[in-house]
């Protein structure tokens, strides 16, 4: 319940709409508000753009752009609300087709109407219920928009986090974590909101699991959670001291009481006081952890070796020792200890790169945390991991967690390149062609031995599979050319995703081509107004790679600097440089 208040009262994230624009000769808004009904799509949507770009200026269009808010048209439905939101309070009638938007079936619709809440301003229970509840929206950017807006409405702070709080207690457990995640990324560091929480028993626990999200920057909370880890609830006491542990050095001023909790009746919460001190990773708290050493219980074994080692970084009998036990706990009955291990392994390196091939048996582990940990410690390893990859693709059961690690070593796995190519020659399973088109573009010019087998791939019965071909082939850039011409017969195309993916990928293959660049240039603009947020970003970012030849794109890209996504209105800012705009 804690972690949103954090949340509300730390966060700033209000989009802003871009300025207010200027109609053409001969429009107005009477015709703007006649084109909305029109019966042609694009110039319904024009007109909802339009209107946007009047902000408050359009207030007289309120009433027209409400009853469009419930179109069967989608995009027409994300275009009203921002035309909504860009009005701000003069469009207050509008916060009830708002509130019911946010139950839309399309995340863009749900995200521009919950910013467009927040713009509005209408503060009353159906609005704050709603908000609150989008907290828990499934669309990362949806529950950003939710944060942002319940942040800049004018509310009593302690109604905001009851709200939340009540949100996150009825919610399933699958959408909590994405929820209390996209709380603590938008928090301000130093909030005293966060402290507030710690203190008040109601609100305790949620403020426990937002200092963890939030890392070191939650290091004014420090006493404040060394106080809640004396809390009379066990899981409270937990989540204080993993807490501690994510905050880091910082927390040093609270190692006499998680050296304490190592004592601790709950099993969970020893455990997370050895998390911690391994995490803060001070040499005084050598002793006490050393004691911890010869335990029969297999994880507090495994994590008492780990800490010790972390705290004592310079000692190579430690870090072998780690390394041993952390090894022989992979094969640990239990898969918590089995998942712990793989991931301590990653804090040793050099070490467990002789224990490999032992790591790279879990990836086929029945366990998803267990291979998800085996993942991220064998990507660490580096390039000397590579061959025993190699050897896991030829393995069904290990080969689409091999293909990831590949793909997170990116460069550094170049010899996987020509292996990766056999693997999709050699698959029926779309999820690995596309998997290994990722893998390849991560490797980028390297995997230039691959390119025939991605053209192949362009011709995949599988969008997905397509579209990642066409990554991987534009990553792969001018060593790619013989894809070019197979590339240009899907520029114009039924799929507009599949065109943007074309000539993203022959901007990267041929940089100064002008005929494609006259080819292209048309399908960016129009993919910098798409649904999708990536295809908007990475559209900004190839009209900007193409530099000065592309001027005639600034006022495309000056639209886009109000797109509400930060990501887009970055990546068209940058482009704006490059091109020579100011």
């Amino acid at each position: 319940m804690q972690r949103v208040i954090v949340c509300f009262l730390a966060i700033g994230c209000l989009f802003s709409c871009g300025n207010a624009g200027v109609l053409a000769a001969g429009e107005s808004l009477e015709q703007l508000v006649r084109d909305l009904g029109s019966s042609k799509s694009d110039v319904r949507w024009k007109a909802a753009d339009k209107l946007a770009d009047q902000g408050p200026k359009a207030a007289a269009a309120a009433s027209a752009l409400i009853k469009a808010l419930g179109s069967s048209d989608m995009q027409l439905r994300w275009r009203a609300a921002r035309a909504v939101g860009a009005m701000g309070s003069k469009a207050a009638a509008a916060a009830k087709a708002l509130v019911a938007l946010l139950s839309d079936d399309d995340p863009l619709v749900r995200e521009y109407a919950t910013d467009a809440l927040g713009r509005v301003g209408v503060v009353n229970d159906q609005v704050l219920e709603a908000l609150a509840k989008a907290i828990t929206d499934k669309d990362y950017h949806v529950r950003a928009e939710a944060v942002g807006a319940l942040n800049s409405l004018e509310l009593d702070p302690r109604k905001r986090i009851s709200l939340v709080v009540k949100v996150l207690n009825d919610a399933e457990p699958s959408v909590i974590a994405p929820a209390l995640n996209t709380i603590a990324e938008n928090a301000k560091a130093g909030s005293p909101a966060l402290i507030k929480a710690l203190q008040d028993p109601k609100s305790r626990y949620w403020g426990c699991l937002v200092a963890s999200e939030m890392g070191p920057r939650a290091k004014h909370a420090v006493n404040a959670l060394r106080e809640a880890a004396k809390d009379q609830f066990p899981e409270i006491r937990m989540e204080a001291l993993l807490a501690l542990g994510s905050i880091g050095p910082d927390a040093r001023a609270a190692l006499p009481t998680i050296i304490s909790a190592l004592d601790d009746e709950s099993g969970a919460v020893h455990y997370a006081a050895m998390y911690a001190l391994g995490q803060i990773g001070d040499a005084s708290s050598a002793a006490a952890i050393q004691k911890k050493l010869g335990s029969k219980d297999p994880m507090l074994a495994a994590l008492s070796a780990w800490a010790l080692a972390r705290v004592t970084p310079n000692d190579a009998v430690a870090r072998k020792r780690a390394v041993k036990i952390l090894t022989r706990a992979l094969d640990a009955e239990d898969p918590t200890v089995r998942a712990g291990a793989a991931r301590a392994l990653a804090d040793f390196p050099t070490e467990a790169i002789q224990s490999a091939e032992s790591i790279a048996a879990h990836l086929a582990d029945k366990n998803p945390s267990v291979v998800a940990n085996a993942i991220d410690t064998l990507a660490t390893l580096g390039e000397p991991i590579v061959p025993v990859l190699v050897e896991a693709l030829d393995n069904p059961d290990r080969r689409m967690a091999a293909i990831a690690v590949l793909e997170r070593l990116g460069p550094k796995a170049k010899d996987a390149a020509v292996p990766l190519v056999k693997t999709v020659g050699n698959s029926d399973d779309a999820a690995v062609r596309q998997e290994t088109g990722f893998a390849l573009a991560a490797i980028g010019p390297a995997a230039a031995p691959a390119v025939d087998e991605l053209v192949k791939l362009l011709d995949d019965p599988d969008s997905k599979v397509v579209h990642a071909a066409c990554y991987a082939l534009g990553k792969i850039g001018p060593a790619a050319k013989k894809a070019a011409p197979r590339l240009k017969e899907d520029l114009h195309c039924d799929d507009q995703f599949l065109e943007l993916s074309c000539a993203w990928a022959l901007l990267k293959i041929q940089p100064n081509n002008a005929e494609i660049i006259q080819q292209a240039v048309p399908q960016l603009i129009e993919a910098l107004s798409g649904l999708q947020e990536l295809g908007r970003m990475e559209a900004a970012v190839a009209l900007g790679e193409i530099g000065p030849a592309a001027k005639s794109v600034a006022k495309a890209l000056r639209k886009a600097e109000g797109d509400p996504s930060p990501a887009v209105r970055k990546a068209a800012s940058a482009a704006l440089k490059k091109i020579g705009v100011k």
